[in-house]
């Protein structure tokens, strides 16, 4: 009797009201804002001294420093006295851009992991292929490289350790770009302002047309295709982003704080 009890009393209880606390809340948009500058970072990180020591490479070789050769009969590899060595820069773009390109172990390589590293002498591209980010834009890192390649005019970061981050959050340093993109541009970061000629393909590439008749291209990564991100053509946008030549060049956006439309 004292269980048929309780469980009626329990039965009979009238749900809490919510009338004078909760409502649907207020749709707001994700702007994911960050900093830009025109200022210099202020330190040199020796970018471009390994570039001068080991870019361009020749056609489709791989060199690495000499304990770190593959020796794979599938591709053809050098080695360089110049590496390992250690680079500083700051990230400008969050470490989980998508590349494919053909590699040394397979006809395509996937690096799900790639960023952008530039101090005030140059930017180079850097190609990760883990999902766990350790950074993100704007920290100032170290790494020390093990193996580079250029492919397409494209200088790249083939095997590197991670030795240290510094979260400091820096703004990311810019330049306003004026004419065609060229061999200078890829890895530095640009901004292109003018209006959208082309709206997005299935890879998320577009043509942003400036007031000069100058016609830059621009990239969505993957992440932003998926959450349905695109602009019409006529928008008028201003894009800040590091060049990367894949299938041409193309300013890379992936955070709309990279990208403000008027």
């Amino acid at each position: 009797m004292l269980a048929l009890a309780l469980l009626f009393g329990c039965a009979a209880r009238e749900p809490e009201s919510t009338d004078g606390w909760w409502d649907a809340g207020t749709q707001i948009d994700v702007t994911e804002a960050l900093e830009f500058t025109t200022s210099s970072y202020g330190f040199d990180g020796g970018i471009a001294e390994l570039a001068a020591d080991v870019f361009p490479t020749d056609g489709d070789v791989f060199v690495f420093a000499p304990d770190d050769d593959y020796g794979d009969a599938r591709c053809t590899t050098d080695t360089s006295s110049a590496l390992p060595t250690q680079i500083t820069g700051v990230v400008t773009i969050h470490p989980r851009y998508y590349f494919k390109t053909a590699g040394c172990t397979s006809d395509d390589e996937k690096f799900y992991g790639s960023f952008f590293l530039e101090d005030d002498d140059l930017g180079l591209f850097v190609l990760g292929d883990s999902k766990v980010a350790h950074f993100t834009t704007g920290d100032v890192i170290t790494i020390n490289v093990r193996g580079v390649r250029t492919r397409n005019d494209l200088d790249m970061v083939y095997a590197w350790d991670l030795l240290d981050v510094d979260p400091q959050g820096r703004a990311i340093k810019y330049t306003e770009q004026v004419g065609p993109y060229g061999v200078p541009d890829l890895g530095r970061v640009r901004r292109i302002a003018g209006t959208v000629t082309t709206k997005p393909d299935t890879f998320g590439a577009f043509i942003v047309t400036g007031d000069s008749g100058q016609a830059w291209g621009a990239a969505l990564d993957s992440e932003l295709n998926r959450r349905g991100i695109t602009f019409a053509q006529g928008d008028r946008v201003t894009a800040t982003g590091p060049i990367l030549r894949n299938y041409g060049d193309n300013l890379i956006i992936q955070s709309l704080g990279q990208i403000t439309k008027e």
